[in-house]
């Protein structure tokens, strides 16, 4: 897709691959779910810049090379996660581990039936919510993978995972593993 310098003077848009004209107000889904992900990942990378100036911590090795980063962070954000779903009223009976993965599973199958439809880059149910209360708009893609993220990040509060230790570990294992995993083919 090709956009025209003169779409900021408000002359019609020109979208060479489908060969149509579209109206200068109204953004193409795709320039949207883009404009949200530049958005996001500039949040993103905002809150980074400042955690890392105040947290990160990097170590060498014993062979010279770079460590990986500290994944304390990782506690920070399981806590303040927990702490909106109590909030929330989900913490007001005790949640079985049934229930944890169960959530954990529809959030995933929600990322699953997102590709099936072909909205993963489409803007998500809620973005015009989140616009409204200074939030990036995100796609569909961008807010199911929060989600799962912020279902295993719930889950490992309520089962008392030191979540930074368990990834730390479990990437370090990953690296020596071999190729494929052995020969697995997904």
């Amino acid at each position: 897709m090709v956009l025209a310098p003169e779409a900021e003077a408000g002359v019609e848009l020109v979208l060479e691959e489908e060969g149509r004209t579209q109206d200068p107000g109204v953004l193409h889904p795709r320039v949207t779910a883009a404009v949200a992900a530049v958005a996001a990942v500039a949040a993103v990378a905002e809150i980074a810049v400042k955690r890392a100036a105040e947290a990160v911590i990097v170590t060498v090795t014993t062979d010279g090379k770079k460590a990986d980063p500290d994944f304390s962070s990782l506690n920070t954000f399981r806590d303040a996660v927990w702490e909106v779903s109590s909030s929330k009223g989900f913490k007001d009976k005790p949640v079985t581990v049934a229930t944890m993965v169960a959530n954990i599973h529809g959030e995933v199958s929600e990322l699953w039936e997102s590709y099936r439809a072909d909205t993963l880059e489409m803007p998500c149910d809620k973005a015009e919510k989140m616009v409204a209360i200074g939030l990036p708009r995100l796609t569909s893609a961008e807010e199911e993978i929060a989600d799962i993220i912020i279902r295993a990040l719930d889950t490992a509060k309520d089962l008392n995972i030191d979540i930074a230790r368990a990834v730390a570990a479990k990437h370090e294992f990953n690296k020596h593993r071999p190729h494929r995993n052995g020969g697995k083919r997904a």
